[in-house]
């Protein structure tokens, strides 16, 4: 069984040093959510055995909490991930290696959230910083991921609520 566990970064600086949208940095607010839902995804069962990221600022540094506390997992920066359409993102998942059964893809909106609802039993209408899905599917091959063959099976909202 493969499984994803989808985050959107952690809020976000406005600005950034450079003026730039792909170096802007967390917030100490990010900083705090994305501590917060580490911790509650380390009490959870969903290991992840790889975490990729967008290679922005906000987006390394959200993952970097889970890179930390996952120590097993490998990791990489996907540049595909940033300013991606839901469709680059499919075509991510569907080229992962089957090694993987459960695999941390930390990007931004809206592309996450439009991901989420094209392969999964449910539409999603919000996905704010810091939040977190789990999409599990029956499939045994990442290439065999189709449209609305993931159900959902955790959801986290940074302020305690589940997303769906």
């Amino acid at each position: 069984m493969k499984q994803i566990i989808f985050m959107r970064h952690a809020k976000a600086n406005n600005d950034s040093l450079d003026g730039t949208d792909f170096a802007r940095e967390l917030a100490p607010k990010g900083d705090e959510e994305a501590k917060l839902i580490r911790n509650k995804l380390l009490k959870t069962s969903y290991k992840p055995s790889l975490i990729i990221a967008s290679p922005a600022a906000r987006t390394k540094k959200t993952a970097s909490y889970f890179i930390d506390a996952y120590t097993q997992s490998k990791h990489s920066l996907e540049f595909g991930m940033y300013e991606a359409e839901f469709e680059d993102l499919f075509e991510i998942i569907r080229n992962l290696d089957d090694k993987d059964e459960t695999v941390m893809m930390v990007g931004h909106n809206p592309s996450i959230m439009l991901i989420i609802s094209f392969i999964s039993n449910a539409n999603l209408y919000k996905m704010p910083t810091a939040g977190i899905v789990i999409v599990s599917f029956k499939e045994k091959l990442w290439k065999n991921i189709q449209k609305r063959s993931g159900e959902i099976v955790w959801s986290l909202d940074p302020k305690g609520g589940e997303l769906v």
